[in-house]
């Protein structure tokens, strides 16, 4: 008894991870309450010099940091994708971003939300226009930094 399951695509995420930094390795500990497992990184210099495992600085800090986001999101009850949008995000402020993105989405009759790379978003785009509806587009990659933090917003107030 006592083992924790994940999911397939926890599993997939975990394993990403494995293979992009084999020289790093993952300390799994199960989270309380969870089926997610707390996840700490350490090369094998910072293995040797810091066997407690406390918080690591370095090229690897934002990694740890942006795990420690997507746990806290997935025990907040969030699914995988709305996990990942507030990893990418990292730390912000969620009420002052919220806020903003409200603001955004009631400042015209029709607003759009969009990557410029996106096919989808293109694509709704190119139908919208088809009907002569002129919307208010707000880019979420330009730039990339306020987009992220804005897109993970967007998920939280429309569960999606």
């Amino acid at each position: 008894g006592g083992s924790t399951r994940r999911n397939a695509q926890e599993d997939l995420m975990l394993a990403a991870v494995y293979c992009l930094f084999p020289a790093y390795a993952l300390h799994l500990q199960p989270v309380a309450g969870t089926s997610l497992p707390a996840v700490r990184i350490s090369s094998a210099a910072t293995r040797a010099s810091a066997p407690q495992m406390q918080q690591e600085t370095g090229p690897f800090a934002g990694l740890q940091n942006a795990f420690a986001v997507f746990q806290a999101s997935k025990q907040e009850g969030m699914d995988f994708k709305q996990s990942v949008a507030d990893a990418i995000a990292g730390d912000y402020d969620r009420d002052s971003v919220t806020a903003d993105v409200k603001e955004a989405a009631s400042s015209a009759p029709l607003v759009l939300f969009t990557w410029d790379s996106s096919p989808a978003c293109k694509k709704a785009l190119k139908l919208i226009g088809e009907t002569g509806a002129r919307p208010k587009v707000v880019r979420l990659d330009d730039p990339w930094d306020k987009g992220n933090v804005m897109r993970a917003a967007l998920g939280r107030l429309t569960g999606k």
